[in-house]
């Protein structure tokens, strides 16, 4: 597109201006920009071995996710968080799933202000909570096992919403509903990716107008409290 506009004005001796020149070599780097974040997103996809795991407390996930998510939220964001001091452990990538986690948050704190609709007023509450929860029946049709033991963290926001037909494709490399220049759409499969990796699932729960509740899940560590 601008490249090859810019190279007709150079081929035809119509020299830009410089603004012209200048808004078009941002135009070009940012395109370069996004392009190897996709190709780095590429890459977590198509891993197929993680590296070293460590046992890690799955409040601290949460916590190191959100202390890079804060600065970064708009003004008009409430972002509260609950979760228990004595959260299970997790036998994890802690860099891989901080940065899953970080991609919901970022998502939610999209949806309250970007994603609503022009002139609406931006702003809304996006809510992190994190626990222990033993799988049911109702979750195996989700990738759960009825009976373990896993970590959970949620987030849920108050904002646009999604469709069925949007969360049917939310974990597709490449799709998007963000305005254009924004994210690559991969953000969400690399953070399918890497739960998946950890032999957790993802449930989502959304609608149209009424905000999005995404849950994480990872297998906890079963303590050993036998003598």
């Amino acid at each position: 597109g601008e490249t090859e506009m810019l190279a007709t004005d150079l081929a035809g001796e119509s020299i830009p201006s410089r603004d012209v020149l200048n808004h078009t070599v941002t135009i070009i780097r940012g395109a370069g920009a996004r392009a190897m974040a996709m190709i780095r997103g590429l890459h977590d996809l198509s891993r197929e071995e993680s590296a070293a795991r460590k046992r890690v407390a799955i409040i601290d996930i949460m916590d190191s996710a959100l202390e890079i998510a804060r600065p970064a939220m708009d003004a008009s964001v409430t972002l509260t968080v609950a979760g228990e001091r004595d959260s299970p452990f997790v036998l994890v990538n802690r860099l891989e799933l901080e940065q899953a986690l970080l991609n919901l948050v970022v998502n939610a704190g999209h949806a309250v202000t970007i994603m609503r609709q022009q002139g609406a007023p931006r702003g809304g509450t996006v809510y992190v909570s994190c626990a222990s929860v033993r799988a049911t029946e109702w979750e195996r049709d989700f990738g759960a096992k009825p009976g373990v033991l896993y970590a959970k963290i949620e987030v849920e926001d108050d904002g646009v919403g999604m469709t069925e037909a949007t969360i049917a494709r939310l974990f597709d490399p490449f799709f998007t509903t963000k305005p254009e220049g924004i994210g690559t759409g991969l953000g969400m499969s690399s953070t399918y990716g890497a739960v998946w990796r950890h032999g957790g699932f993802i449930h989502v729960e959304s609608q149209p107008g009424r905000g999005t509740r995404i849950g994480l899940y990872l297998p906890a560590i079963v303590e050993d409290t036998a003598f």
